[in-house]
């Protein structure tokens, strides 16, 4: 499955995102906060 990152944000700044891709896009946000903290831990 391909997920289009741009097309995501479109639909949460236009407030039409599914809660099923709301779920999607915290995830995969969360993942990358964390993986950012881990390899910058000075920010």
């Amino acid at each position: 499955m391909v997920i289009d990152f741009n097309e995501l944000i479109k639909s949460y700044e236009s407030r039409t995102l599914s809660e099923e891709e709301a779920s999607f896009l915290i995830m995969r946000l969360e993942s990358i906060l964390n993986d950012l903290k881990e390899e910058y831990p000075h920010l």
